[in-house]
């Protein structure tokens, strides 16, 4: 899962005329952040020892739905792919960065709307084929903390997340110009946190579209 990231966000140079690749990602470690009731990464240094030359082995557990990884479609889609089953290709997509950091700001419920991608065609251009839409809703930064991130202290309740994400029509609209491979954000779903029947993952996943999800930047 790792991996599939990874390759993804390579593509940013394209968009943003960068001449490094991006790590959009955050690291593995006891302040991982992860959705409600979910088992929290652990690591066992099992051994370290020079012996005739040196050897190391380990072991780590962890919940799929934590810190930055990659929703397959199956994960809504009963018959959707799951993660081997996505063709390399797809994993190596084109970029499209929309900031929506103000939008978020001021809404913290804040759904990505059908014009939120109007408005970036208007100004970049039509959205490529291959790509990989990235919702950069400035949450980021607040992922050392889980109160901010989550909208709540309880983070262990679901009912009172509250965070941005994607709408419905933006999803059907993804799916609709044939084009879009993943999607991304740097939340903790791309459903926003209120988000009770999760369309906008259903609607993406019945199409094979798979999410990237709590990226970093």
């Amino acid at each position: 899962m790792v991996r599939s990231l990874l390759l993804s966000c390579l593509s940013l140079p394209w968009v943003l005329g960068l001449s490094e690749p991006q790590d959009l990602s955050h690291s593995y470690d006891n302040t991982t952040l992860y959705w409600a009731f979910s088992t929290p990464f652990s690591f066992t240094k099992v051994v370290t020892a020079p012996l005739d030359q040196w050897y190391a082995a380990n072991e780590f557990q962890t919940a799929e739905h934590g810190g930055t990884h990659l929703d397959a479609p199956y994960h809504f889609n009963y018959n959707g792919w799951q993660v081997g089953d996505i063709p390399l290709h797809r994993l190596i997509g084109r970029a499209v960065l929309l900031d929506l950091r103000q939008k978020a700001s001021n809404d913290s419920d804040y759904l990505v709307s059908v014009e939120d991608f109007e408005d970036w065609e208007e100004q970049q251009g039509p959205i490529p084929d291959g790509a990989v839409i990235i919702m950069d809703f400035g949450w980021a930064s607040k992922y050392k903390n889980a109160s901010e991130y989550f909208g709540t202290p309880f983070t262990n309740n679901t009912e009172l997340y509250h965070f941005p994400g994607l709408s419905e029509a933006g999803a059907q609209w993804l799916v609709d110009t044939g084009k879009v491979f993943g999607v991304g954000t740097d939340t903790a779903s791309i459903d926003y946190g209120q988000s009770k029947d999760f369309k906008a993952h259903k609607v993406l996943s019945a199409h094979n579209i798979y999410n990237l999800v709590a990226g970093g930047g």
